[in-house]
């Protein structure tokens, strides 16, 4: 089922049915949908994937022998994105391998990073891993979103897209 109509099946029905409900119906497909269904109504701005990104980011997934709460959240992400084909991706969003001033609150100066898989990640400067909270959290994101994201310790940290200054999609690299 798309993220869409998941959506829409959740505008209709939301009011007659339990979380558990929500959760048991959609369990095949998303792990904590009732997590998801609540995430959707609340302020949560709309996300971008790519087909590609979305199955290689779904296959690392299921290869956990755990997840972490970060993966957890990451899978939530995935399962609301709207999923499109790689050259659909709009030019200011944030795919995996993309190049990305952000800003995170508190800090005034924005920060360039370069958004990588676990195995691409060599600790180069401004490289993140998708696995890291603050990878995840802009994963999917558009020029001027913001996004406020779980960390470890509890707290909450808000993320802001400034600008997308590379993206593979956008070069017609869709490797």
């Amino acid at each position: 089922m798309s993220s869409e109509k998941f959506k829409s099946y959740l505008n209709i029905y939301i009011s007659d049915i339990t979380e558990e409900e929500i959760t048991r119906k959609f369990a095949h497909r998303y792990r904590s949908a009732g997590k998801v269904a609540k995430e959707l109504y609340m302020n949560k701005p709309n996300i971008i994937l790519s087909e590609q990104d979305l199955h290689r980011l779904e296959t690392m997934l299921e290869h956990q022998s755990k997840l972490t709460p970060t993966m957890e959240h990451l899978e939530d992400e995935m399962a609301r994105a709207e999923v499109v084909a790689p050259q659909d991706v709009p030019a200011n969003v944030v795919s995996m391998n993309a190049k990305v001033l952000i800003n995170i609150a508190p800090a005034t100066e924005a920060t360039e990073i370069t958004l990588v898989y676990p195995h691409d990640f060599r600790g180069d400067k401004g490289q993140v891993n998708v696995l890291a909270p603050v990878g995840a959290a802009i994963l999917g994101l558009a020029e001027g979103q913001e996004i406020e994201w779980p960390q470890p310790d509890g707290h909450t940290m808000k993320v802001k897209i400034i600008k997308v200054l590379y993206q593979p999609e956008r070069e017609g690299d869709y490797l």
